[in-house]
């Protein structure tokens, strides 16, 4: 790896750490720094669009994940950027036309297989959805998040039964999800003794 790279990336991993430590204005500010010294760094486009949704501002996301996949046309994990960034801004016919596109894509982090699922159920594609869910549980079964993502999307698609045992999954990950717990209530109906 040249030093380039390298030290783009040692930018980059401050933006993370600063979106993680709840400081979106300086990721977004040492964002632009990383952009400017590094033009032809896609990630960093990428990770610029990612932030700018971050701080509600989709047309600058996806004006981001264009310059990406100008520099790296075609990456899955770009053009899932693109799309997400699209169905924010309210363009769902240009994000329909990547979702075909990627819709049986298997990406390899279930961070970007959840982020698709959760695009695609935006999209009101389900099935797609569905597809991209049972991937990110595949990916990490020990997410609760993921396991109640897809528990939403096969309940709204009328597979109850599978949609019960991922919320029953999700519950006993994190026992304290309201949500999980509410949905999950719907299931069946209750006794006194329950």
């Amino acid at each position: 790896m040249n030093d380039s790279i390298s030290s783009a990336q040692a930018l980059e991993k401050q933006v993370w750490q600063l979106m993680k430590a709840g400081r979106p204005e300086e990721a977004a500010a040492a964002c632009d720094q990383l952009n400017q010294a590094f033009p032809d760094y896609a990630a960093g486009w990428n990770t610029a669009s990612r932030v700018a949704i971050g701080l509600n501002e989709p047309a600058l996301a996806v004006q981001a994940a264009k310059h990406a996949l100008l520099l790296e046309p075609g990456k899955p994990e770009f053009l899932l950027q693109k799309m997400a960034s699209l169905a924010v801004y309210g363009d769902l016919d240009a994000a329909n036309v990547i979702a075909d596109e990627i819709a049986t894509h298997r990406f390899e982090t279930a961070y970007h297989a959840s982020t698709c699922g959760v695009t695609m159920k935006r999209l009101q594609r389900h099935e797609d959805a569905e597809f991209h869910y049972l991937r990110a549980v595949g990916l990490n079964p020990n997410n609760p998040n993921y396991r109640f993502n897809l528990a939403t999307v096969q309940r709204f698609m009328g597979k109850l039964e599978a949609a019960s045992d991922n919320l029953d999954k999700a519950i006993s990950l994190n026992p304290t999800d309201c949500e999980a717990l509410l949905l999950r209530s719907g299931f069946r109906t209750y006794t006194e003794d329950d």
